[in-house]
């Protein structure tokens, strides 16, 4: 029976050994974060788009890049099979965030071509006559710029649009004289990220100079003047830049008396100054000299530019324009180009002209490369804002199915900028009608004195469908707008109608039919935006009929709206919305097979829906309608075989979402259905003659205040794919699945972009190779700068590639942290074990004072070991001088240990009092000495310095106290481990504590058995610290050192000297030829403690104990800690040894071979052995 050999309590009292970290403390067995006892609970920092995680094998490769917001996972399927632009493959988005929507709720896509929201409370409040274009462009950050006037004597305004809050902030500079009336700025973003904004002159109107933000547009400085080598030929009324890869192009639009023409400038020098490139149109462009204007510009690849302009003249005929457009080079006259003339819906009955009084043109190019223009079409009361794109750079145009984004008879869109970020479309303009003179004001409205807002496009959770145009086609030049058809399709030539109001004048000067008694008014709101809508004891209401056509099948309407207050409920009409539909052909009066109506009443607290036919309730919703809510409804005819006729309702809000932050606002929409049914009364024939009617605003007497944004309505609307064979409300109706949400099949997908676009929250994706298959899906978690995958010292060794948590205010209580690991997963009932009694918590390159770490037993938390980064260095006393802190000699409190010089850098100093960064502080360097504070003034020994951050001294630091220094290596030995159980889990948890950074960070953790030599290692430990350093000689002797890293420190010993007798432990093998004594089972021991304590070593294994660790770690592969004095014990009770002496443990790797000799005895049964050099380098 072996005796313990350990040795007595005392200087020479100690073991040796080295610590191996546990394999089952790892990132694989990381507990996921949650809310039950036994989950982790910490942050991460730097989170960042993680990579695309296919769930299939996929020819589409994707890729993504940006932030992420921590613990929010989205998944990306194929919602339509192909390739990238331009091709027609696209995808639909889920959201899976711990507290968020469930997974099973995609987020479709809807197209720039509609209006999808708007924003009346970015107007100018000042009414007055005299405004500039707006300009806006995209940032580098995903942010959206715009500049533009108010007036002519107001500052320039800059709007930024933020699309992770999905919100604008309007920032104004006033720039007095110096720049020209009516005239506003325009953006050109630098590759550096720095903004230029050039403006004209108020002076010459002929000269242009410039100011420039670092900052995103919150500050701007003088950037430069007289950019102009030669002033503009005649006066500047308008001007666009753009920047492409070194080239500035500059485009001044000038004024001739009353004609127009423009000049081109170009700048090699970021804007500083532009040459004239050519001269100018007027007399380039002969015999037929052109009369550009409303020019636009986008910067393309490789220097070149897209332009486009309204041509007044080229000998057109009195009153009408034509858009040129094309891709130009900056450096040859524009006007020698050969541009585009581009057509609209209509070019076979007015070829390529526009109205001139409300000619103007926009083009910009998205993320994903498409080209996009916005122009005006038609005349007078009939002029629309109409959109068409360009797959391959501008060079070839597609136009849309519906005839236009922005269709307000009476109304048009004027002098705007456009554009888009995230896949949803901002659109800045003024508006300008022909029943109302410009300035003019009426119940409110102004209509060329403001600036509104529209968004076009974005994420929703449902999307609209395609025009019904017969081709069973679902390009995106297909779906639905809130207008009437285009020419183009095969059901009609502007038969189907359709509209949109928005509140920029009384809706009876934009084609709605007002009904009005009593105290019933509207009037603008300019504090939202929105058109104000108040009854007392009458009514007010609005009615569009759509003429009666063949092929009309359904009435699809969207309406923004808000109930301020009402005195009624769900069963009055004093706030509703009624929807007719009807088969009914007006040319011939062609009687109605179908007629179906629904009316949805509205109050505070919500809507319902009811079929006024047969009095019968569709569905009641409770909702909060006191905010700005949408409401998408449809209704569509029944069939022979089915009269009954369908509807679909949703609602919901732009920023409807649990979180209300992380990419969420306007950029995407969490709609809701409401209902989706086919029990519609068909009254056709009571109604032979009726048509299709969309009526709203207050239908019955009663006090009652609304708000309402949009309104937008088509008879166009078809299916939204083609393996959907129901149309619009069919596939509302038709789910297979008992989920009334809706499923991707009824949702438009955004297309792939080869290159990075924003998706939501920060998230950059592109695609590459395909094509996608239908359904084929992929996850992006956020990957993070510092992840907690960093304490994994199997796979991340490195203390200085450590894990922190989320960002905090430096100073303050920052949030508790708990890091579980389950050791055991197969089997969670069963106890678990470390190797030996005796075990090591160390951590490594630390920024906190106090963890523990704690298992999970009996249901419950209960902490093993406590560690203490300030052990032997707290409670000192001290006086500072300057960033420097000494001993307080006239007072009692010292440190056990005599401190090494530079052995607290990269510490923290607890000052003790002051709080926050008064309180805490980054130790830069320190001296050597004797912490000795005994009351006496005396000075005992050499006295320590430590210095601190010369940057972190403040006037409030207090000057004496009591202060603690924190290093950042510290942990614990815990013997008799084994008689603490751990069921199943054990868990790292930083308390609630301040510090100096504001997050915890460790760089490396090591939980694990301490394999102890039994018999020491020889005399003579070597100890060696190598600098990281690369002298560079110059010819004449001299030398450049350049520092590549951390000094590294390197521990080698042997038994060499000191024989190992292992007779003990083999003596007991035995085969057919000998007979030998059996005593290898049970060699002499040593323990932590001189009695009754477990055994921890063999004193006759050292030498096949250090072969059996390195053949366990593989030698270097895996870091193991080295313990050169691992003090015995007097108790033999669980027993806890803090340490943070970093004298006293090695964290490195085993280098080198493991060589020992037999130098007596018989091999295998009585071996004296000696163990060569042992090297162990530092893990820096």
């Amino acid at each position: 029976m072996g005796s313990n050999k350990t040795p007595a309590v005392g200087a020479n009292g100690k073991l040796q050994g080295i610590a191996i970290h546990d394999p089952r403390i790892q990132s694989g067995t990381l507990k996921a974060v949650g809310a039950a006892a036994v989950d982790s609970d910490y942050t991460e920092q730097g989170p960042r788009a993680g990579i695309p995680e296919p769930a299939q094998r996929s020819n589409l490769v994707l890729k993504a890049s940006g932030g992420q917001t921590a613990r929010t996972d989205y998944a990306v399927q194929v919602r339509a099979a192909g390739h990238p632009i331009p091709s027609d493959g696209s995808f639909i988005w889920y959201s899976n965030h711990d507290d968020g929507p469930d997974n099973d709720e995609p987020y479709g896509h809807d197209g720039y071509q509609v209006v999808t929201g708007w924003n009346g409370a970015i107007q100018n409040k000042t009414v007055v006559d005299g405004y500039g274009r707006p300009d806006i462009i995209r940032l580098r950050n995903d942010y959206l710029l715009a500049t533009w006037r108010a007036n002519s004597a107001a500052p320039i305004l800059f709007g930024s649009y933020n699309p992770q809050t999905g919100k604008w902030t309007v920032l104004s500079r006033t720039m007095g004289s110096s720049v020209a009336d009516n005239v506003s700025g325009t953006l050109v973003g630098l590759p550096s990220g720095r903004v230029v904004c050039f403006f004209l002159d108020g002076q010459s109107k002929t000269q242009v100079h410039a100011i420039s933000s670092d900052d995103n547009g919150g500050t701007w400085t003088s950037y430069a003047t007289g950019c102009l080598t030669a002033k503009a030929k005649y006066e500047v009324v308008a001007l666009v830049a753009r920047y492409s890869a070194g080239v500035v192009l500059l485009m001044t639009e000038e004024l001739e008396g009353g004609t127009y023409t423009m000049e081109q400038w170009v700048s090699y020098d970021l804007g500083a100054t532009f040459d004239r490139v050519g001269a100018d149109w007027k007399a380039s462009t002969t015999p037929n000299p052109e009369e550009p204007s409303s020019v636009s510009l986008e910067a393309l690849d490789n220097g070149t530019f897209l332009i486009s302009y309204a041509d007044r003249g080229s000998n057109l005929s009195a009153g009408t324009a034509q858009y040129r457009v094309g891709v130009v080079d900056p450096s040859t006259p524009i006007y020698s180009q050969g541009l585009l003339h581009l057509a609209n819906h209509n070019n076979t009955e007015c070829p390529n002209y526009s109205d001139e009084l409300t000619a103007h043109s926009w083009v910009w190019r998205d993320e994903d490369r498409t080209c996009y223009f916005l122009g005006n079409f038609g005349s007078g009361q009939v002029s629309s804002t109409q959109i068409q794109r360009s797959e391959d750079g501008g060079h070839t145009w597609k136009r849309y199915e519906g005839a236009a984004v922005v269709h307000m008879p009476g109304m048009v869109c004027t002098k705007f900028a456009a554009n888009s970020v995230g896949g949803r479309a901002s659109l800045l303009t003024f508006f300008d009608g022909a029943n109302m003179g410009e300035g003019e004001d009426v119940d409110g409205f102004a209509d060329t004195s403001r600036i509104f807002l529209i968004y076009l496009g974005g994420h929703a959770k449902q999307t609209v469908a395609s025009i019904y145009n017969g081709l069973e086609r679902y390009d995106p030049v297909d779906m639905l707008t809130w207008s009437k058809e285009g020419a183009g399709t095969l059901k009609g030539s502007n038969d189907r109608e359709g509209a949109i109001y928005l509140p920029v004048a009384p809706p009876d000067d934009t084609g709605w039919v007002e009904t009005t008694t009593g105290t019933g008014s509207a009037a603008f709101s300019s504090t939202t935006g929105a058109l104000g809508i108040t009854t007392g004891t009458g009514i007010y209401f609005l009615k569009d009929t759509a003429v009666g056509f063949p092929h009309i099948e359904t009435l699809a309407v969207g309406v923004k709206l808000t109930v301020v207050s009402n005195d009624g409920d769900r069963t009055t009409a004093d706030v509703a919305l009624q929807l007719d539909v009807s088969n009914f052909v007006t040319s011939g009066s062609v009687a109605a097979t179908q007629l179906h109506r629904v009316v949805v009443y509205f109050d505070t607290t919500g809507f319902l829906v009811k079929d006024p036919l047969d009095g019968s309730t569709i569905v009641s919703v409770d909702y909060d309608m006191t905010k700005p809510t949408w409401l998408y409804v449809t209704i569509k005819t029944g069939t022979g075989a089915n009269p009954d006729g369908e509807v679909a309702v949703f609602y919901g809000r732009d920023s409807e979402h649990p979180l209300g932050s992380g990419g969420l606002g306007t950029q995407r929409r969490a709609l809701t259905k409401a209902v989706a049914t086919e029990t519609l009364v068909n009254n056709a024939a009571a109604e032979p003659s009726a048509t299709c009617v969309v009526s709203w605003g207050h239908m019955a007497s009663g006090d009652a205040v609304s708000l309402w944004e949009v309104v937008g309505w088509t008879v166009a609307a078809g299916a939204w794919q083609a393996r959907l064979a129901d149309n619009y409300v069919g596939a509302w109706r038709s789910l297979p699945y008992s989920d009334p949400q809706v499923t991707q099949s009824a949702l438009n997908g955004r297309e792939w972009s080869t290159v990075p676009a924003l998706l939501i929250d920060q998230v950059r994706m592109s695609a590459g190779d395909g094509p996608g298959k239908l359904d084929e899906q992929w996850t992006i978690k956020p990957r993070f700068d510092f992840p907690v995958e960093n304490l994994d010292v199997l796979n991340n060794a490195s203390p200085r590639v450590p894990w922190r948590s989320a960002q905090e205010t430096a100073g303050a209580t920052l949030t508790e942290q708990a890091i579980v690991w389950d050791m055991e997963e197969s089997s969670p009932t069963q106890f678990q074990k470390f190797g030996n009694s005796a075990i090591l918590v160390l951590l490594l390159n630390c920024n906190f004072k106090t963890a523990y770490l704690q298992r999970f037993h009996s249901s419950a938390w209960e902490t093993i070991a406590t560690l203490d980064a300030s052990v032997d260095l707290s409670g000192l006393k001290f006086t500072r001088t300057g960033a420097s802190v000494i001993p307080n000699f006239a007072q009692s409190g010292s440190a056990p240990k005599w401190i090494h010089r530079a052995s607290l850098v990269g510490g923290t100093l607890d000052l003790g009092a002051g709080g926050g960064l008064v309180q805490y502080k980054h130790i830069r360097s320190n001296t050597e000495g004797g912490w000795v504070a005994d009351g006496t003034s005396t000075v005992r020994t050499r006295v320590p310095r430590v210095f601190y951050e010369t940057g972190e001294l403040t006037s409030s630091d207090v000057a004496s106290g009591t202060c603690a220094i924190w290093r950042r290596n510290f942990g614990a030995l815990i013997f008799q481990a084994d008689q603490k159980t751990i069921d199943q889990s054990i868990r790292l948890l930083l308390p609630a504590q301040a510090n100096a950074d504001g997050y915890f960070q460790i760089g490396s953790i090591v939980i694990g058995e301490v394999a102890a030599f039994g018999h020491q290692f020889d005399r003579g430990l070597t100890w060696t610290t190598r600098p990281n350093v690369l002298d560079y000689s110059r010819p004449d002797g001299s030398r450049r050192p350049h520092s590549l890293g951390p000094a590294r420190r390197t521990a080698e010993f042997a038994w060499s000297e000191t024989a190992v007798d292992e007779t003990r432990v083999q003596g007991g093998l035995a085969d057919t030829y000998e007979d030998l004594p059996g005593t290898a089972n049970s060699p002499d021991f040593v323990a932590s403690a001189l009695a009754s304590a477990d055994p921890l070593a063999s004193v006759t294994d050292s030498v096949s104990l250090m072969e059996g660790i390195m053949r366990e770690v593989d030698g270097s592969s895996q870091p193991v800690v080295f313990l050169p004095r691992i003090p015995v014990q007097a108790s033999h009770s669980t027993i806890l040894l803090p340490f943070n002496d970093d004298k006293l443990f090695l964290y490195g790797r085993i280098d080198g071979d493991h060589s020992y000799s037999v130098v007596q005895g018989n091999e295998g049964a009585g071996e004296v052995q000696r163990l060569n050099k042992i090297t162990i380098n530092e893990e820096v």
